[in-house]
C-alpha cells in the first residue's frame, strides 16, 4: 500500500528538503546539484511526474519558450507507445522551474551525455537532496520512488484527474498552436513547424 506511515514521513521529508534545496544558494552547489533541484522543482512544482517529461525538459530549448498574454509556454515533445516525438505536451512551468530551469541552461547543455545515463538523474537529484541536509539514509533510492513520495503529497491537494493528466496516466495530449488555429479558420498564414 502506498500510503503507509514510513511512506507518509518520507514523503514530507523530501518535499521539506525539496523546499530547503530551492532555497540553497545554487551557487554553492555543483552542475550536479543544480540539475537535481530543477529536476525535483519541475517534478513537483512543474508537474512533470514521470521520467519521460523529465527527459523532455532536460532536452527543451529555451528559445521555444512562449509567452502568450505573459503566461510562459513550452512545447514537451514525447513519445506514444514507442513513437518518438508524437505528443507535443503543452507546458506552463511555474515560477520557480523557470527560474531554475534559465540558470541551469548551461549546466543541462553540458550534461546532456551524462544526464542520458542509467541513474544520473537519480543522483543528481540525491545531491540536490544532500546539499539541502537530507540524511543520505533517507535519499530515494530510485526515480520511481521520488515520484511515488511527491504523488503522495500531491494526491493530498489536487484531485486525481489532474495527477493523472500530470503522471500521463491513460492521457494523451496534443496541443496546437494559436498560429495554427488561425490557419485552420482561413485567418493566416501556413503555421511554422511546431
Amino acid at each position: 500500500d502506498l500510503y503507509t506511515p514510513n511512506n507518509l514521513g518520507a514523503s514530507r521529508e523530501l518535499v521539506e528538503s525539496l523546499g530547503r534545496a530551492i532555497r540553497v544558494d545554487l551557487e554553492q552547489l555543483n552542475a550536479r546539484g543544480r540539475i537535481g533541484g530543477l529536476l525535483l522543482s519541475a517534478a513537483y512544482y512543474g508537474g512533470l511526474m514521470d521520467i519521460p517529461q523529465l527527459n523532455a525538459l532536460i532536452l527543451l530549448d529555451l528559445s521555444k519558450i512562449i509567452w502568450v498574454s505573459q503566461i510562459p509556454e513550452a512545447r514537451l515533445s514525447l513519445s506514444i507507445r514507442g513513437q518518438p516525438e508524437s505528443e507535443q505536451r503543452q507546458w506552463f512551468p511555474d515560477p520557480t522551474t523557470l527560474a531554475l530551469l534559465a540558470r541551469c541552461a548551461q549546466d543541462l547543455a553540458e550534461s546532456r551525455s551524462y544526464l542520458a545515463q542509467k541513474d544520473a538523474k537519480l543522483r543528481c537529484i540525491q545531491e540536490a537532496l544532500s546539499a539541502a541536509g537530507m540524511s543520505i539514509h533517507n535519499l530515494p533510492a530510485s526515480l520511481e520512488s521520488v515520484f511515488e513520495l511527491l504523488k503522495i503529497q500531491r494526491q493530498t491537494q489536487l484531485p486525481q484527474l489532474l495527477m493523472n493528466y500530470a503522471k500521463r496516466s491513460g492521457y494523451v495530449t496534443h496541443s496546437v498552436l494559436s498560429s495554427s488555429w488561425q490557419y485552420l479558420h482561413g485567418n493566416a498564414s501556413v503555421p511554422e513547424s511546431e
